[in-house]
Formats: C-alpha cells, structure tokens, sequence
C-alpha cells in the first residue's frame, strides 16, 4: 500500500498522459472506401506513446515494495524512445539514481532527451541493438546481485529494473484502444495497428 500522498502523485501524473487526438487520415488516398485514423501519441510529455506505461510499471513495483524512491537504483534499456520516456518518469517520482543503457549508435538527440530528464546513460556496443544492451543489463544486474549478495528484488537499495516487457504492462494500451473507440462514438474497428517498439507491450490488444 502506498501512502496518500504517493498515491496523489501518481495519480497527478498519469493524468498528464493519454486522452490524446484522433484524426482521419485524409490526405492521401485510401481504396475501397476504407478510413484510417491516426491517434496523435506524440502530444504525450516526452513525444512516446511509452509515457503512458512508465508510470503504471513503477506504481507496480513501489506499490510491491520493490522499489523506494530516494533508495532505489532504477535501469532500463532502451533504443530511445522508452528510455527517454523511463527517465522523465523516473524524475517525476523521485528516483533520481536512474540508468538508461542504450545502444552507442543510437540517435544523439535521443540520447540528450534521455539525459535532460536526468538519468546516466551506458551505451551497448553499436551495431548489435537489443541484443547488445540487454547483455550488458544481465552483466549489471549479476555484478549488482553478486556485490550485495542478496536476491534480485528483495533489497530496495539494490538496483532494480523497471522493464517495460512486464506483461502486466498491457493494461496500460487498453485504455488508450478505449479512446479511440470512445472518440469513434463506438464504431467497429476492423484492424488496430501500434507502434510501441517492443511489441510485448500491446500483444492482445487488438482483441
């Protein structure tokens, strides 16, 4: 149980995420008599669709007493667009000892993104993408483990991943396919297309 206070808090700020447009794409010509609609993700504070699942993961795990703000140690791994989104988060909750490991080619905009919101950033080696920074997280998390010699997740002050692959996670993207069905006043949506870079975080919510 989090304190009324913490609950305020995130509670303030997973208002700050969602709700966001939908337009008919119209511009360009569609076959068949066919729409297509495009809800406008980019109007959330870091510019991700991700804004909306951060929040919610670290409710989760504070809320389990995994992590404690002040105390805790956070990391994520990213490509770019979550990390920037993981580390505002981080900042806005009070876990300003936070990590972003990120591939060494990535995009030098993202990765000032990522540090404006006041996270480290650890780059993988480039050219190997996921597969680089998630070795190198498993290599952190070990040497962590190893210097505390306690079991992962069971200590606060050990370093902690909040990962967006939690599939708990994907309760977040049913709110956002009740938008658009909310804004198409309950018209039937034949297919529902994302994008939010690690496709775990919306498997099944199509249906």
């Amino acid at each position: 149980m989090l304190s009324p206070e913490r609950e305020s808090l995130y509670s303030a700020l997973m208002g700050k995420v969602g709700n966001t447009p939908l337009y008919q794409v119209s511009r360009i010509p569609i076959p068949n008599n066919n729409r297509i609609f495009a809800k406008e993700e980019w109007l959330n504070p870091t510019g991700s669709t991700f804004d909306r699942l951060y929040p919610y993961l670290f409710y989760i795990f504070e809320s389990e007493g995994k992590i404690v703000p002040g105390v805790t140690p956070v990391i994520e791994v990213s490509t770019g667009n979550a990390g920037a989104s993981f580390a505002w988060c981080a900042a806005q909750l009070g876990y300003y000892d936070c990590t972003v490991i990120i591939h060494e080619d990535a995009p030098k905009a993202r990765v000032e993104q990522i540090r404006s919101y006041g996270a480290k950033v650890i780059f993988s080696p480039s050219g190997q993408y996921a597969k680089g920074y998630v070795k190198l997280l498993e290599h952190i998390l070990i040497e962590e483990k190893r210097r505390k010699g306690k079991k992962y997740g069971q200590d606060p002050e050990m370093m902690f991943c909040v990962t967006k692959i939690d599939p708990r996670g994907t309760s977040v993207y049913k709110k956002l396919v009740d938008e658009v069905r909310s804004e198409l006043n309950g018209e039937q949506v034949d297919y529902y297309i994302t994008a939010v870079g690690s496709g775990t975080s919306s498997t099944g919510i199509a249906r």
